[in-house]
């Protein structure tokens, strides 16, 4: 019962939102002779986006002109509303997938994709093999990628859902479906705000006792030149000159 609801919820949540997606350019990763890591795209006029694919079987050219995407991600009320690899049968299994994806995206920028080119390459594969288990993983290290991605998933925790809620899913929408899915990981708009640490007690001691000297010292200097007016002279402080004093 619980798959069949699933299922009527993402049939009528199914459109997404959609995005315009021009990709710029290819990764720089060719190891075991194919593209990997990220490629380099404008989503709705902002440049400098990050995209993997997920998606061994189809293609993209790059660079590209625009293109329409529909948008998913994991914690919606409805979640993977226009995804591709989506399993009605076996919706749990589907989300699942998912969450390991973004496991593996997160893993793969902790580990400076680019700068470890191997690993880069071993990513990937073992994101194509998420989604599409014919694909031949290169290695042990890719193999063991993906086992520890389902471990993380299965183990859950808050860490997890702080990960999955970063997770974009760009499925290309009618008329460009013979392109791949790409994935995308976007940041919290929170994640760098920091909190701002209280003074300790002797800090607001002494910031106390400056506001208060600071006020001494105020009120005293309006009584001299108070004072001083009276008289029909201002009087100078010790530390400054004035013009008579400049040779």
């Amino acid at each position: 019962m619980t798959k069949i609801l699933a299922a009527l919820l993402w049939l009528s949540g199914s459109a997404g939102f959609a995005a315009t997606i021009q990709f710029v350019s290819l990764p720089s990763n060719t190891q075991y002779g194919t593209f990997n890591g990220f490629a380099s795209a404008t989503i709705n006029g902002i440049p400098f986006q990050e995209l993997i694919c997920d998606d061994y079987d189809h293609t993209t050219y790059m660079p590209s002109g625009n293109m329409t995407f529909n948008l998913s991600d994991l914690t919606s009320l409805i979640p993977l509303q226009s995804a591709r690899f989506v399993d009605l049968l076996h919706w749990n299994n589907t989300v699942t997938k998912y969450q390991e994806a973004a496991i593996l995206l997160y893993g793969m920028q902790q580990n400076g994709p680019g700068t470890m080119l191997d690993l880069t390459g071993d990513y990937q594969y073992a994101l194509w093999a998420l989604f599409t288990p014919s694909v031949k993983l290169p290695n042990s290290t890719a193999r063991t990628l993906l086992q520890d991605a389902a471990d993380t998933v299965a183990r859950g925790g808050s860490s997890n859902n702080a990960i999955y809620s970063q997770l974009r899913i760009y499925t290309p929408s009618t008329g460009f479906t013979s392109n791949q899915e790409f994935l995308q990981m976007v940041p919290s708009l929170t994640s760098n705000v920091q909190a701002i640490p209280e003074p300790s007690p002797g800090i607001t001691v002494a910031i106390g006792m400056g506001v208060i000297g600071l006020s001494v010292g105020l009120r005293r200097l309006l009584q001299r030149r108070t004072a001083a007016a009276k008289s029909g002279s201002i009087p100078r402080e010790s530390e400054q000159s004035s013009p008579s004093d400049v040779q």
